[in-house]
C-alpha cells in the first residue's frame, strides 16, 4: 500500500519543476553560460585556514602544513614521509594552493616530477567541495609529522579511513 502511495505522489509531482537561471524552462538541466568559479577569499584568509593543520584527503593523503611553508605528506602504502613545500598564489580568477616535494621522483599519486609545483584551487583543497574532494582536518600536528623521518606506520587506502581512526591506531 505504501508503495502505491509513493508511486501516486511521484506521478502527481512529476510535472513540477524548479525554475532557476540554469534550467531551460522545465525541459531539463543545461549548463550555465559561465564556468563555475568558486568563491574566493583574500590570501590571508586561505593562509589562516591552512596553517598548523593536519589534513586527510581521499582517505589516502595525510599531510601537515606548518606556517613556515613546509609540507609533510604521509601517503597510503608508504613507510617514508614526503617532505616538501606549500605556497598560496593568486591566479586570474582564484587562489591556488601549490605543493612540491623536491627530491621525490614524482609527486605521490601523480606522474609529475616532485620538483615541480602541483597546484589546485584553494577552494577545493580547503573545504569548499566535500563531495568531489572529500577531506577532513584538525588543528595541529596530531601525528608529529614535522618531527619524524618516517611515517608513524603504513596504512592502507580505504574509503573508511579517518583522522580519528588513524589517531586511534597510533595510540595502540
Amino acid at each position: 500500500m505504501l508503495r502505491f502511495i509513493w508511486a501516486l505522489a511521484a506521478l502527481a509531482l512529476g510535472g513540477c519543476w524548479y525554475s532557476s537561471p540554469i534550467s531551460s524552462r522545465g525541459h531539463g538541466w543545461t549548463a550555465p553560460t559561465e564556468p563555475f568559479v568558486p568563491p574566493d577569499k583574500p590570501l590571508q584568509a586561505w593562509r589562516q585556514r591552512l596553517v598548523d593543520r593536519t589534513w586527510l584527503y581521499y582517505s589516502k593523503y595525510v599531510f601537515y602544513t606548518p606556517a613556515d611553508g613546509r609540507a609533510f605528506l604521509w601517503y597510503a602504502g608508504e613507510k617514508r614521509l614526503f617532505i616538501g613545500e606549500w605556497k598560496l598564489e593568486k591566479a586570474s580568477r582564484s587562489t591556488q594552493l601549490c605543493f612540491r616535494y623536491p627530491g621525490a621522483a614524482t609527486h605521490p599519486g601523480s606522474p609529475r616530477h616532485g620538483d615541480e609545483w602541483l597546484c589546485g584551487e584553494a577552494f577545493f583543497y580547503l573545504g569548499g567541495d566535500p563531495v568531489n574532494h572529500p577531506h577532513e582536518s584538525v588543528a595541529g600536528d596530531v601525528f608529529g609529522l614535522a618531527t619524524r623521518r618516517d611515517a608513524p606506520f603504513v596504512f592502507t587506502w580505504d574509503q573508511s579511513v579517518t583522522l580519528a581512526g588513524l589517531q586511534a591506531r597510533l595510540r595502540r
